[in-house]
């Protein structure tokens, strides 16, 4: 970002340059008079010169920035006052270098007309300076402000990210305690799959994006643990289409809604479907589970859990609304959610979006 912007300022201070001594290039290149005007200007014009760039980056990356970015009223006066005093300054010495290049020996010489001439020329040549430099300081503190949001909206990311993890091994943990109080035989392989899954959400849930052939991995394990942890008692139909397994996606996403599937199941033949395919940019995540009566039909269209209300969260900051399509729907005997996700390209969604 910092190289960016100073690749930004060399470009603003050489289209300046390029305009400003155009004219003057133009006329020593082709103009006669102008050629034979100069043969006798000596080391007046390098003088001259010499002024002009101080002049530029004095008001260009000091004065006019100071006069933007102040708050204090005095501060903004005097920044003026000191804009105007240059230009009063520079005006008396352009007409000096003028006279001195054009063999006047007495101030007497100079005409009313050069006078105006002189301070109407240098008030167009410091107003030019300060709107180039209104247009770069606008442009700096627009990648600021940007530079800003990006750190705020990634601190909300990672606080949503320690909020949805701890939420998922809280209830892993929880039934693994059960089973060790029973003194289980499986309880031994759930820790192994535990630390499996450990180890992906340290290694890559806290990466802006992961491999999506690692994210259903990760997500065949916890599969693989769930089963384990309800003693295979779920009939789970698990369908992963013709997918490219090599695009970018969210760490993370998928697992939630797989929990929740477990979580808020029905005691007599429970079922969990899912399926993930692709259609062109768009990756579609399905799952479906069965469902007991008691849960009110009231809660439809709503999310369930804590962990689901984060996940949408998170779509949100990193996809936007315009990128993914979340529907939760609660029927009387089953629950379903349909997740799809617009992949454009492996690095373009996965940027943190500004709203």
């Amino acid at each position: 970002m910092k190289g960016k912007l100073v690749l930004r300022q060399i470009l603003i201070d050489l289209i300046f340059w390029v305009v400003f001594f155009l004219p003057s290039l133009v006329n020593v290149l082709f103009v006669k008079e102008y050629q034979k005007k100069l043969e006798g200007y000596d080391i007046y014009p390098l003088l001259w010169m010499a002024i002009i760039f101080l002049i530029y980056y004095t008001i260009s990356y000091k004065l006019v920035p100071k006069l933007i970015r102040t708050r204090k009223k005095s501060q903004r006066y005097t920044t003026i006052l000191v804009i105007g005093l240059i230009w009063i300054v520079t005006s008396f010495l352009s007409m000096l270098i003028e006279a001195k290049s054009s063999k006047i020996h007495s101030i007497e010489q100079i005409s009313a007309a050069d006078v105006i001439n002189s301070f109407i020329g240098t008030l167009w040549f410091i107003f030019f300076i300060g709107t180039v430099s209104l247009i770069r300081v606008s442009y700096e503190n627009q990648i600021r402000i940007k530079d800003i949001e990006n750190q705020v909206i990634k601190a909300q990311l990672e606080t949503l990210r320690y909020k949805i993890s701890p939420h998922f091994l809280f209830n892993t943990l929880n039934n693994l305690y059960y089973l060790v109080l029973q003194k289980s035989d499986i309880a031994a392989e759930i820790v192994l799959k535990i630390s499996e899954l450990m180890r992906y959400m340290l290694q890559d849930e806290y990466k802006s994006k992961v491999m999506l052939r690692d994210e259903i991995d990760i997500l065949k394990k916890y599969i693989e643990l769930e089963q384990l942890r309800f003693f295979n008692k779920f009939n789970v139909e698990l369908v992963i289409g013709n997918i490219t397994e090599t695009r970018l996606i969210a760490p993370m996403i998928f697992i939630p809604f797989v929990e929740n599937s477990f979580k808020h199941n029905c005691a007599i033949g429970p079922y969990v479907k899912i399926i993930l395919t692709e259609s062109g940019e768009w990756i579609k995540f399905y799952v479906e589970n069965s469902k007991s009566d008691r849960i009110p039909q009231s809660s439809r269209h709503k999310p369930n859990g804590f962990g689901l209300e984060n996940v949408k969260k998170r779509m949100e900051l990193i996809y936007g609304t315009d990128n993914f399509k979340l529907s939760i729907e609660n029927f009387q005997h089953k629950f379903c959610v349909t997740l799809d996700i617009r992949l454009k390209t492996n690095d373009e969604n996965l940027q943190v979006h500004y709203r």
